[in-house]
């Protein structure tokens, strides 16, 4: 009698995804306070130097600062309040 055997189903269940409307536009940066968020994937840390040197290269007159998520697949409301507080735009470093 052949072997049995047991196939798992590896796509699983994907999570509850609720829409939020995008930030409005600003009409320029400059002048303004640009956070570069890390979100702790794969090599955003690196990325996110790489375009800060942009800035600094390209368009001196625009304020970057560094903040990092707690915890990657994790939403962090500290971090999310004090870039509301802090910053005039953000640029979230998902990887790549």
């Amino acid at each position: 009698m052949p072997e049995r055997i047991v196939v798992h189903n590896p796509v699983g269940y994907p999570p509850k995804v609720t829409a939020r409307p995008m930030a409005q536009r600003l009409q320029g940066l400059a002048g303004r306070t640009v956070c570069l968020l890390d979100c702790r994937f794969d090599n955003s840390g690196p990325f996110l130097e790489e375009v800060a040197g942009w800035f600094r290269a390209a368009m001196p007159e625009v304020r970057t600062i560094t903040m990092q998520m707690r915890e990657s697949w994790v939403e962090d409301p500290d971090t999310l309040r004090r870039i509301g507080t802090e910053a005039d735009a953000a640029i979230a470093g998902v990887g790549l």
